[in-house]
């Protein structure tokens, strides 16, 4: 351990420095499991290598089986990889080693997620239930962000007498089924949001 705590990168060494043999659950197995898990942050926040995403995410995966695993895990998130980091060394492993489409479709589930703040259908958190159909496409998260802010803009509307709000609703509609779908599983006064306002707009 001492020579390890002495040759490591500045990374592996603040995460050694608090593991003392048979201390806190620190055994040979979890020092195991840790080594490898520091050798994939290592990669992760220097040069990383095709696999490294992969392996890192199977790690995390395993660890929630696996007590040596999970330990070791347990051990590197309670560090930083810079002390201005706001996330530990695992959460921002795998920040930098997200894809820039991997970001973008980040970037919108928290854009969606935001608009659905507060917001309950049956009971349980809206954004889980509408995401649960499309939270891999980024195209249908956009279309549901874009049909709930026209829905919100037509519940506040006092008339449509040129029948705009009405074209971009239907034109929303006919080109996002699934996003309207899962935006009209939010029901406002026991009707689904999305038909409520279409309704609106023919009365």
């Amino acid at each position: 351990m001492a020579g390890l705590k002495n040759r490591a990168s500045e990374l592996a060494k603040k995460i050694y420095q608090n593991c003392q043999p048979d201390q806190n659950g620190f055994t040979e197995q979890v020092f195991t499991e840790l080594k490898k898990l520091v050798k994939l942050l290592e990669e992760a926040h220097g040069t990383k290598t095709s696999n490294t995403k992969t392996e890192l995410e199977q790690f995390i995966s395993d660890s929630e089986n696996d007590a040596d695993k999970k330990k070791a895990l347990e051990i590197a998130q309670k560090i930083k990889n810079q002390d201005s980091d706001s996330e530990d060394c695992v959460a921002s492993a795998r920040e930098k080693l997200k894809e820039p489409g991997e970001k973008k479709l980040e970037a919108a589930r928290q854009r969606l997620k935001g608009l659905l703040t507060g917001l309950k259908i049956d009971g349980k958190d809206a954004y889980q239930e509408v995401v649960v159909d499309i939270k891999n496409s980024e195209d249908q998260i956009n279309k549901s962000i874009e049909i709930f802010q026209k829905l919100k803009e037509i519940d506040r509307a006092t008339n449509d007498d040129k029948g705009e709000l009405l074209n971009a609703l239907n034109n929303l509609k006919n080109g996002a089924n699934e996003a309207w779908k899962a935006i009209n599983k939010y029901k406002k006064d026991g009707q689904g949001y999305a038909d409520q306002m279409l309704k609106k707009l023919n009365d």
